[in-house]
C-alpha cells in the first residue's frame, strides 16, 4: 500500500524467534525480539543447557509476550530490594482507622520493620527470579539462628 511517504508499513509484522548455540557460553540461547512500537524492537533471551529446554523457554516467552505483552518481562532484573522497598512504601503504613475500624496500614508495623530489614539483609541485591523459596528459607533461618554472615 502506498501511504504518505510513498510506502505503508505492514500492520503485523513477524516476530524474529531464534535459537543458537554460542561456542563461547556452551549453553542453547533461546531469543524473542517482539516490537514494542512502530519501529523498535525488545530482545528477550534465557539460556538453557539443551536445545529441548530452550525451544521450551523460547515458546513459554512468546506465551507470556501474547497474553499480557511487553510488561510481562519488565520485572525480570527487579532485585529484592527494589521490591522491599516498593512494598515497604505502599504497605508498611501507620494504622489508619475510621471510627474504631482499621480501614489500611498495620497495627504491628514494628514486627513488620523487623522481618523486612531481616529478608532485606539476607536477600540484598538477588534478582526475584532467582530466589528458590525452599532452599532460600531455610538458609535465611539457619543465618538467623546461628548469626553467621557466611551462610
Amino acid at each position: 500500500m502506498i501511504g504518505a511517504r510513498g510506502f505503508e508499513p505492514p500492520t503485523s509484522r513477524p516476530e524474529p524467534r531464534e535459537m543458537h548455540f554460542p561456542e563461547r557460553s556452551k549453553k542453547w540461547v533461546a531469543r524473542f525480539s517482539p516490537f514494542v512500537n512502530a519501529t523498535a524492537r525488545k530482545n528477550f533471551t534465557r539460556s538453557r543447557t539443551t536445545r529441548r529446554e530452550a525451544l521450551q523457554a523460547l515458546r513459554e516467552m512468546i506465551q507470556q509476550y501474547e497474553s499480557k505483552g511487553v510488561t510481562a518481562f519488565d520485572n525480570r532484573d527487579l532485585t529484592f530490594e527494589q521490591l522491599a522497598d516498593r512494598y515497604r512504601e505502599a504497605k508498611m503504613i501507620e494504622a489508619q482507622f475510621v471510627g474504631e475500624r482499621k480501614v489500611a496500614g498495620m497495627r504491628a508495623q514494628s514486627s513488620a520493620n523487623s522481618y523486612w530489614r531481616v529478608l532485606r539483609k539476607y536477600f540484598g541485591s538477588k534478582r526475584i527470579n532467582t530466589i528458590v523459596s525452599s532452599r532460600h528459607a531455610e538458609l535465611c533461618g539457619r543465618q538467623r539462628l546461628v548469626g553467621d554472615e557466611s551462610i
